[in-house]
């Protein structure tokens, strides 16, 4: 009985240990006291496991804006990150901003195997703004569906065929775009109706 208790208090020990590591560092990022946290995610004072030791980099490389670092160190703490449902979605946010290709390669290559929810809307909406054919739109709210719909249709036009239809007929282009009303203030003006009844005869 005696030993079972040893053992017990012995995990208790450890574990409070490594919780207490974190603790630190929390401390140390929560009162901004940077060049501390650095200091011992540099020289790993405390001797933390390898997935909390990327995963706390990773929070003071989204600090610093070290995007490339950032990725190279997701997949060490990446079900830490994930666990840790507000930092992930600010780290999402974060890449959803930046350009093109860091998003690709954050989006297609670094959450590719993730299929939690919040992965496949952060996917999904960065295929919608790197203008990606195959959108799933059962992960866009009901409310925003049909704008998406308009903007898909408005995205499938093509701007040459629009500038030619302007060309012959003011605001023609405009109706071809989808903008009825548009056509029809422009089509008002005694100048378009002359032009669409030479065409006309």
């Amino acid at each position: 009985m005696k030993k079972v208790t040893l053992i017990g208090f012995i995990i208790m020990s450890l574990n409070s240990y490594a919780q207490t590591k974190s603790d630190l560092l929390n401390h140390l990022f929560e009162n901004k006291l940077f060049r501390e946290y650095e200091y011992v995610l540099k020289y790993d004072t405390l001797g933390i496991n390898s997935d909390s030791l990327a995963y706390f980099k990773i929070l003071n490389q989204l600090k610093l804006n070290q995007n490339a670092e950032i990725i190279k160190n997701f997949e060490l703490a990446d079900e830490l990150i994930i666990s840790d449902t507000s930092f992930y979605l600010k780290l999402n946010i974060h890449f959803l901003q930046l350009n093109d290709s860091i998003k690709r390669v954050w989006f297609d290559n670094k959450l590719k195997q993730l299929d939690d929810t919040i992965s496949k809307q952060f996917k999904n909406l960065a295929k919608i703004l790197l203008n990606e054919k195959f959108v799933d739109t059962n992960l866009i709210a009901n409310e925003l569906k049909d704008n998406y719909k308009e903007y898909e249709k408005f995205r499938s036009k093509k701007p040459i065929i629009s500038s030619l239809f302007s060309a012959i007929i003011p605001g023609l282009g405009k109706l071809y775009n989808g903008r009825k009303y548009s056509f029809k203030n422009v089509g008002s003006s005694s100048k378009t109706v002359d032009r669409v009844n030479f065409f006309i005869t």
